[in-house]
């Protein structure tokens, strides 16, 4: 399997078989793993908090989320999408500038985004846990 890229001249990334049974390879596509379904979970958990136990929408009013990630940080479907891009580079496991601008401009946004978004939640919800991050589990 061959991928090219364009990036101010051709470059050639060939994978093999014995490829795919490498570390990074295999460490990378645990964590892409885990991030997709991460976002499942939030997804679904953002789909519950307005339904009730039957399915059915009751309300339209902002809640703040709970359980999984959302007890560490307010936006874990952004810091998914991190883990997204950089499980990606790992399983890359090279340097492409194209690669590392589109890198770069992810976790500058969903992490600016996510600020943004916990800040929001502070000022709206007098009761959010003082706990909790914005995007990265115990950090920021």
């Amino acid at each position: 399997m061959t991928f090219s890229s364009s990036s101010g001249g051709l470059q050639q990334l060939s994978l093999s078989f014995s490829d795919l049974l490498r570390l990074h390879v295999v460490l990378g596509t645990a964590m892409w793993t885990a991030a997709f379904w991460l976002e499942h979970d939030v997804a679904k958990r953002f789909a519950n908090l307005r339904k009730d136990r039957t399915g059915k929408v009751v309300s339209t009013k902002h809640t703040v989320p709970s359980g999984g990630m959302f007890e560490l940080v307010s936006s874990p479907h952004y810091f998914a999408e991190i883990m997204i891009y950089t499980s990606l580079t790992v399983v890359l496991g090279c340097f492409n500038l194209t690669w590392f601008f589109a890198v770069l401009w992810t976790y500058v946004n969903q992490i600016a985004i996510a600020l943004l978004t916990h800040q929001w939640y502070q000022t709206k919800f007098k009761e959010y846990p003082a706990s909790r991050r914005a995007v990265i589990p115990f950090l920021l």
